[in-house]
């Protein structure tokens, strides 16, 4: 079922063992150098309880500074990935039973990671210091003398109740709330927790999941009535996000009854009754509430992620590939040469994509010359996401197919009377067969691949694990190439991911798709963000 690209894994193994070594090793000139001038910082940053948007602007800024960061398990993965993209990321997760890193590793990490000159962020989930080490790892780079600062989060102990609609404190119900682990009810005096919650108090549970039947047990024997109100909460304020309210009596069964598990808070108090009564009140859900979307879309396309999360759905994205230009070897090496001449020969100019417009003019940008070059060119443009960054620039395109897709450029520019000499600037893996249909069609085109698309090294074994613990509900394909982005590191069969609903943003996407196995439900009529969003929505709400 899995195919795991070796190559790629055994870079980043490389890579880590720069900071997971745990003996001292040479380093070259350029890290030696970098260490004179300057020893870096290292930022602990508290990512939120789970959804990426509830990171501070404080943590949001750092993370694009970041030269590296180091990242947990339960942080959503696309956190480090879309708001640092030149960042190094390491990966030093903790799944129960099973570290990628000890602490004393990770304490390493960040020292020698600083003292290479790096600005360093190291991002916990919830608040770095809310039953975290954050204290502790502080201490250790401050007596080594590295600068250290700490970035509040929101503390899931916090955030997952009120995803619920569970308040902490409510007039004249509590006052006042206590946070615990549940990782050792043993050391717990349930005893003084029942005297504080009797007293207008709210108890939370972090890390409960294991040891919950103990811990209600136990509450019920210190003096807590059977029927006192309580509340489960499964990863609060992610689409997976699963509640249950009833009592200490009844709380286990309905757990499992609704297959509840880890990551997980416990609250005890009156106010899961408060929150039990919100629940109960006749509201309007989001079409995509609890739906998680997998988009494999390059880091820079926020646009789909923006209209999922308007509408309640978890927007998971991972950046499998990545887009390098401009480029300056076309299939005319004579071309760029002599460009701003050159351009004279042509008289239609074609984009098929957005980044082909970006690139092409920071070309010119980068060899000084202006747009009046452009005063004699008829301009086709692939699409309205082309249309919108041509007029940014204010070039407004004259040819613009009703089809956004190469047959429907094709059938547009076959209807002219005219076949005049073409520039066709796209990516470097774009389709042949549309430049061969142009000439066979009258049409003498010039090609020049402005940009390339890249596969980034990751680190494998992360990802496979995050997308596997996550339940996707959708698969969302933008393009043949985040197809192959991601068949190349899963290979899909009857099983997971195969078995995924894929909506694709058009039918040559689709037909990708369906051959690479995927379970194509849906292809968009119109070939945009907004089209493959309406034809999930419709997927999702056939009404």
């Amino acid at each position: 079922m899995e195919r795991v690209n070796s190559g790629s894994i055994q870079q980043n193994k490389d890579s880590d063992s720069q900071y997971f070594n745990s003996k001292e090793k040479g380093s070259d000139s350029s890290q030696d150098q970098k260490r004179k001038q300057k020893v870096g910082s290292v930022y602990l940053v508290g990512a939120g309880p789970g959804d990426r948007r509830l990171i501070s602007l404080r943590g949001y800024e750092l993370l694009q500074q970041a030269d590296i960061v180091f990242y947990d398990r339960l942080i959503d993965p696309s956190l480090p990935l879309l708001y640092s993209s030149q960042a190094e990321k390491v990966y030093v997760g903790k799944k129960p039973g099973a570290h990628r890193s000890t602490q004393e590793e990770i304490n390493q990490c960040l020292y020698r990671a600083a003292l290479e000159g790096n600005t360093v962020v190291r991002l916990k989930g919830g608040d770095p210091c809310v039953l975290g080490r954050g204290a502790e790892e502080a201490h250790f780079l401050r007596e080594k003398g590295i600068k250290v600062e700490l970035v509040p989060g929101i503390t899931s102990a916090i955030a997952a109740a009120e995803a619920a609609e569970i308040p902490l404190t409510h007039r004249g119900i509590s006052s006042s709330f206590y946070v615990l682990t549940g990782h050792d009810p043993d050391r717990i005096d349930f005893n003084l927790l029942v005297q504080l919650v009797q007293g207008e108090g709210t108890l939370i549970f972090m890390m409960a999941f294991r040891n919950l039947e103990t811990i209600l047990n136990r509450l019920q024997r210190a003096g807590l009535r059977a029927q006192y109100p309580a509340a489960f909460v499964q990863q609060g304020t992610t689409a997976a996000q699963g509640a249950v309210i009833g009592c200490l009596d009844d709380l286990l069964e309905k757990v499992q009854q609704k297959q509840l598990k880890n990551p997980a808070v416990l609250v005890v108090g009156r106010v899961a009754k408060i929150g039990k009564e919100l629940n109960g009140l006749i509201k309007q859900s989001p079409p995509l509430k609890g739906k998680r979307i997998f988009n494999p879309r390059p880091a820079a396309q926020k646009k789909l992620d923006s209209l999922i999360e308007q509408a309640g759905g978890e927007s998971f994205h991972f950046p499998l590939l990545e887009f390098k230009g401009p480029l300056s070897e076309p299939g005319d090496q004579k071309l760029t040469e002599n460009l701003q001449e050159n351009l004279q020969k042509y008289s239609l100019l074609v984009f098929s994509s957005s980044r082909g417009v970006e690139y092409f003019l920071q070309y010119l940008h980068k060899e000084k010359i202006d747009l009046r070059c452009l005063n004699h060119f008829k301009i086709a443009a692939l699409g309205p996401s082309v249309v919108n960054i041509l007029e940014e620039y204010h070039i407004y395109p004259d040819l613009i197919p009703e089809e956004y897709s190469g047959q429907g450029l094709i059938k547009m520019m076959s209807e002219l009377e005219k076949r005049p000499p073409v520039l066709f600037l796209r990516s470097r893996k774009g389709k042949s067969s549309l430049i061969t249909s142009l000439n066979k069609a009258g049409f003498s085109v010039t090609e020049w691949p402005i940009y390339d698309t890249i596969y980034p090294d990751l680190d494998l074994e992360a990802f496979i694990s995050h997308i596997k613990e996550r339940k996707i509900d959708y698969l969302l394909f933008t393009s043949p190439s985040t197809v192959e982005s991601l068949s190349r590191i899963i290979t899909p069969g009857e099983g997971y991911p195969g078995n995924i609903p894929a909506v694709c943003i058009g039918p040559v996407t689709a037909d990708r798709a369906q051959k690479s196995g995927y379970n194509v439900q849906a292809a968009a009529e119109k070939h945009t963000a907004e089209g493959i969003f309406n034809t999930l929505l419709c997927l999702v709400q056939p009404d």
